[in-house]
């Protein structure tokens, strides 16, 4: 996605001892522009406020970003604040909703 010119961030719900515990999980991260690990800044999916902080930090508008999540009530979440949603199910179904979008992936 990065590649091809689109932005791309993290929302994670991983707590300090996970990321301490589990840092081959978040290998990715070096690759991302940014993101929140909601232990360093107190909040959790699916509150309202981690979705308008990270729209916030980085200077996103709502209605031009899309939140994949794997939790449908993440999604919604997201959803309430101006956000595309999608519920990721698989890569090809999460694909095919990016095209939907517009989104060339």
């Amino acid at each position: 996605m990065k590649a091809k010119g689109y932005h791309v961030y993290y929302l994670s719900n991983f707590s300090h001892k996970a990321e301490t515990e589990c840092a081959e999980a978040l290998n990715f991260l070096p690759e991302m522009e940014g993101g929140i690990l909601s232990y360093k800044d107190q909040l959790i999916k699916p509150e309202p406020e981690i979705y308008q902080l990270l729209l916030k930090r980085y200077g996103l508008k709502a209605d031009e970003s899309v939140f994949l999540d794997d939790t449908l009530v993440n999604v919604k979440a997201a959803e309430e604040q101006g956000i595309h949603g999608i519920h990721f199910l698989t890569k090809e179904q999460a694909e095919e909703e990016l095209r939907k979008l517009g989104v060339d992936c």
